[in-house]
């Protein structure tokens, strides 16, 4: 198996550990949430993984499987995150939405056999507008905040970050491809487990902020 793949095992196992070192600790108690999603995000990794390396066939499938369980996380997390009905009323419409477009995509357009673009770019740029959505509403509140010691606020970092990135890097990889300018897919590989690492990055510091603010403090 190629290194960088393994490497970018890392920063979810990081992740992983820190939940589960932290699990009775985290505030709020959604955050525990996260032990289960991290569980399935690196079983699926590692799946993934090797049945590309090991049968030699498409693992696509298993990430189609994998993004329509992410995506739904992240909605049932920024759910949980909002505090106002109308907002979580606009997150309940948004992943009914992804979700029914994603059913469609699997069963008429491109298939469960094959990478569910466009149902992995309209649930990044609806992830993107959760983000944005969430710091508008917590820039313009009235309460006094360290935003830094706000879980939410490294999660929302880092899906921003990633969902900008990698919805960026997809609507080059035509002109890529075309142009022969990464033929063995070693730069995209680079970016997404530098993406990755900002990501999971994120999570594990939403994860300890609290804790390190109350030791310090």
């Amino acid at each position: 198996m190629k290194t960088i793949i393994i490497i970018g095992f890392i920063p979810t196992l990081i992740s992983l550990l820190t939940v589960i070192i932290f699990y009775k600790k985290l505030q709020p108690k959604w955050l525990q949430l996260f032990f289960y999603a991290l569980v399935f995000t690196l079983a699926s990794d590692i799946v993934s993984a090797f049945y590309s390396q090991y049968f030699k066939k498409s693992n696509h499938f298993i990430i189609n499987i994998y993004l329509i369980v992410n995506f739904s996380f992240y909605f049932l997390i920024f759910s949980k995150a909002f505090e106002t009905k109308k907002l979580k009323k606009i997150i309940y419409t948004t992943f009914i939405i992804y979700l029914l477009f994603a059913l469609y995509d699997i069963i008429f357009i491109e298939g469960f056999y094959y990478f569910n673009t466009y149902s992995y770019c309209l649930g990044g740029i609806l992830i993107v507008i959760c983000c944005l959505l969430y710091f508008m509403w917590l820039f313009t509140s009235d309460r006094l905040m360290n935003y830094f010691t706000i879980p939410m606020f490294w999660i929302s970092t880092g899906l921003l970050f990633f969902y900008v990135g990698s919805l960026v890097l997809m609507s080059l990889m035509g002109y890529i491809i075309e142009n022969h300018l990464d033929p063995a897919g070693h730069i995209y590989q680079f970016i997404m487990v530098t993406l990755n690492v900002l990501l999971y990055g994120s999570f594990t510091i939403s994860f300890l902020c609290n804790q390190v603010w109350k030791k310090t403090r």
